[in-house]
């Protein structure tokens, strides 16, 4: 009886270490699986990599669009102002002379009259 348990138990434990064809195709398919999904998420990766790279480099041209739009600000604003300095000193300047030929009309006006005068009273 000993020789008939043991003998069983020797049979049991060796034959449930050997798989069945199921587990065998169930086993296949999951490396399959686990395959396929490696290549996906190896895609995956590349593409959000891609995508990362892409991004950087249109955030690095918005940021040089951005100086440049900046810096043209500046340069369109000192262009304005120097402009608006130039004419002012434009207007100070003709302001000046008109001031000066006023006084010349002036002076020639009354030199004028002085001079009908004279001729006036030479003539009368």
């Amino acid at each position: 009886m000993k020789k008939f348990v043991a003998l069983i138990s020797i049979t049991l434990i060796t034959t449930s270490c050997f798989k069945t064809a199921e587990d065998i195709a169930r086993e296949k398919q999951v490396d399959e699986q686990l395959d396929q999904s490696s290549k996906i998420i190896a895609d995956l990766t590349f593409q959000v990599e891609e995508l990362k790279s892409r991004l950087a480099s249109t955030s690095g041209k918005l940021e040089e669009i951005d100086y440049k739009s900046q810096r043209s600000s500046e340069e369109q604003h000192l262009t304005v102002k120097q402009t608006i300095d130039q004419l002012n000193a434009q207007v100070k300047a003709l302001s000046e002379d008109n001031k000066k030929n006023q006084a010349l009309i002036s002076n020639i006006n009354k030199e004028l009259k002085d001079q009908k005068k004279y001729i006036q009273k030479v003539n009368s």
